[in-house]
């Protein structure tokens, strides 16, 4: 009889050690990704790959300058954080400054790149 009952504990104290160590080695759900954590791009990275997309693709900013930018996110997407970088052109008429002739890019976390031209 308590031969059976060490054994019973024996393997009542496997289980549990089982049961602890899965425990301790799952994963954490996944959290949707917040505005409020860093980025994995730092921003003198997303400069350099805006810098290098412009030389690339011969896209014409001499004109321009850089007006902003800033970490954003757009949930609706599923792609997560980007840079939001926006050339503003450099001209006006009449001391008020041309309205349109943005230049913006979304720089992905994986550095991917999307351009989009202002109104």
């Amino acid at each position: 009889m308590e031969n059976n009952k060490s054994r019973l504990l024996f393997c009542l104290a496997l289980v549990l050690s089982g049961v602890l160590l899965g425990c301790s080695t799952a994963k954490p759900p996944a959290q949707p990704e917040s505005k409020l954590s860093g980025p994995k791009l730092r921003i003198e990275d997303a400069l350099a790959i805006a810098r290098d997309y412009v030389q690339q693709h011969h896209v014409e900013v001499a004109d321009s300058y850089i007006d902003s930018t800033r970490l954003d996110l757009n949930p609706g997407e599923g792609r997560g954080k980007f840079w939001l970088v926006t050339w503003q052109r450099n001209e006006s008429a009449n001391g008020h400054f041309i309205k349109g002739g943005q230049f913006i890019m979304r720089i992905y976390m994986d550095r991917t790149v999307e351009v989009f031209y202002g109104d």
